[in-house]
């Protein structure tokens, strides 16, 4: 369900895919485009996989879409990038490792029927707006309750701006 192809390395996907059909795996695909997100829902409910994207590091709003219908998600998911939540049931796909893993998920009934079965109760667990809300909220409340365990590094550790683009000696001492 891309809504845009080329941010979600669809004819890459389609690629490989085609590439499997040849090779004899069987499966039914399910190109989903133009539909309103109540459609895309009810199509994810009746669904075994749902790959999300190549490009991204982390996984999105269909990935979760997708968890919480009860299929099994290809998406980005490095845990060195962002390390909550932990225990994420997707498998990590990028360009790759796009074929072994599609592989892998269409032959391997076990891994499908386990990662769709620990998606819904994963985003219940983790991604409930209620749940989350009221964590933050006793986080505000609570200034010496439990520490937060998690402080995003990706920015201050790994992203370079682009050579062209000077950092203002300012901006460089509040993200030190």
């Amino acid at each position: 369900a891309p809504s845009v192809r080329g941010v979600k390395s669809t004819d890459i996907i389609l690629d490989v895919l085609r590439q499997l059909e040849q090779e004899g795996a069987r499966f039914e695909l399910r190109l989903v485009e133009g539909k309103s997100n109540r459609e895309v829902i009810e199509m994810l409910s009746d669904a075994d996989v749902l790959v999300d994207q190549l490009e991204w590091p982390l996984y999105g709003m269909l990935a979760l879409e997708g968890m919480v219908s009860g299929c099994a998600v290809l998406g980005g998911n490095l845990p060195e990038l962002e390390p909550l939540p932990r225990d994420r049931p997707l498998l990590h796909v990028d360009r790759r490792n796009i074929y072994s893993q599609l592989r892998r998920i269409i032959t391997d009934k076990n891994l499908r029927v386990a990662l769709g079965n620990a998606g819904p109760g994963f985003i219940e667990q983790t991604h409930d707006h209620i749940r989350v809300a009221g964590d933050l909220f006793q986080h505000v409340l609570s200034p010496d309750g439990p520490p937060l365990d998690h402080y995003p590094t990706f920015f201050a550790r790994r992203y370079q701006l682009p050579s062209y683009e000077p950092m203002p000696d300012d901006v460089k001492v509040l993200t030190s």
